[in-house]
C-alpha cells in the first residue's frame, strides 16, 4: 500500500466510524463491554459484507 493509499484508507475509516457512531444508541454505550458489543454488531452488519468483496469479488453487485 502506498502512503497516499494509506491516507485515503484512513480518511474513509474515520468517516465510516463517524457514521457508525452517529447511528449508535448513546444510552447503550455506558461500559467498555457495551461499546465492544455495539462496535462488533455494527462491523458484522455493515462492514464485513463489504470486506467480503475483497476475497470474493463475485459478491460485488
Amino acid at each position: 500500500m502506498t502512503p497516499l493509499e494509506r491516507l485515503e484508507l484512513e480518511a474513509c475509516i474515520n468517516r465510516a466510524s463517524e457514521i457508525l457512531y452517529k447511528n449508535a444508541d448513546p444510552d447503550s454505550l455506558e461500559t467498555l463491554e457495551d461499546i465492544e458489543t455495539a462496535v462488533r454488531e455494527q462491523v458484522l452488519e455493515n462492514v464485513s459484507p463489504q470486506i467480503a468483496r475483497l476475497v470474493a469479488p463475485s459478491l460485488a453487485p
